[in-house]
């Protein structure tokens, strides 16, 4: 299994410069140390071509904008153009308290400081602007949702219908809900997309009319981007990402198949196809 490691970097809590609480202290971490331990997994990536290892900047409200240029220079001398995985515009609070310290909304902010490009990846990005969403798209950024989580705590809607359009490149990923379920988190995009816009089948293109499978190989070819993949799809000396599914009646196509595994979870259709 391919695996992307992503040391996190925590530093503060808070815009306002706050020390660390109690819960948050555990997971800190100075700059040399943190150094030292990119070096190490750096080392053990050469070793081994299914590992892949990035960085991590917790959020702009954990690191300083001193210490993410300095990650970052670390990441230039020891990991050149290696993921930037961040947090980011995950919640009001954190817009508020951006404006008030910055001058700036948060991924505003970033990009006007910070080289912002395909290998970032921006986890949640759910209070994002269109015109912040357009200028992430243009530098072909990946934005990460992580539905589930966002619905678990209540942190709003992602602007899918801005991003979708754009052909912006999308993850999806877990954060700190109990259940990881690439179809369950996938549902809720496309759910929560239809709810606002009070219409079916939102997530789809001209060439795929199926909002599941539209929806899985969208996210399939952006987490290929957020975990610093190299290849594009299947490719001489690329992993094999093949997804099986068994198909018992031949009349039902690829894309319908991955319709069902992602509204109904079942896995009863299909044949092997890259995802």
């Amino acid at each position: 299994m391919r695996l992307l490691l992503l040391p996190v970097l925590l530093r503060r809590g808070g815009f306002n410069g706050a020390p660390l609480d109690e819960r948050q202290a555990r997971f800190a971490i100075d700059l040399p140390a943190y150094g030292r331990l990119l070096e190490q997994l750096a080392g053990r990536a050469r070793r081994d071509p299914l590992l892949t290892v990035g960085v991590a900047p917790q959020s702009l409200r954990g690191v300083s904008h001193e210490d993410l240029q300095a990650l970052l220079a670390l990441r230039a001398a020891i990991l050149p153009d290696c993921p930037v995985h961040l947090h980011i515009a995950g919640d009001e609070a954190e817009i508020d308290d951006s404006i008030v310290h910055t001058g700036a909304r948060p991924i505003e902010w970033l990009c006007a400081h910070f080289d912002v490009d395909r290998h970032w990846v921006l986890v949640h990005a759910t209070h994002a602007t269109p015109q912040e969403l357009a200028r992430l798209a243009e530098r072909r950024a990946v934005v990460c949702l992580c539905a589930t989580t966002e619905a678990n705590q209540g942190l709003g809607t992602f602007d899918m219908a801005s991003w979708w359009p754009t052909d912006g490149a999308l993850a999806i990923g877990s954060d700190s809900n109990v259940t990881v379920s690439a179809g369950e988190e996938l549902r809720w995009i496309e759910y929560t997309t239809r709810l606002l816009a009070r219409q079916r089948s939102r997530l789809v293109t001209d060439q795929n009319p199926h909002p599941g499978s539209a929806l899985w190989r969208r996210a399939v070819s952006g987490g290929r981007q957020a975990m610093g993949c190299p290849h594009p799809g299947i490719a001489v000396g690329a992993p094999a990402d093949l997804l099986a599914i068994h198909r018992d009646d031949k009349r039902i196509k690829p894309d319908e198949a991955l319709d069902d595994l992602v509204f109904t979870q079942r896995m009863t259709h299909a044949e092997m196809i890259d995802v």
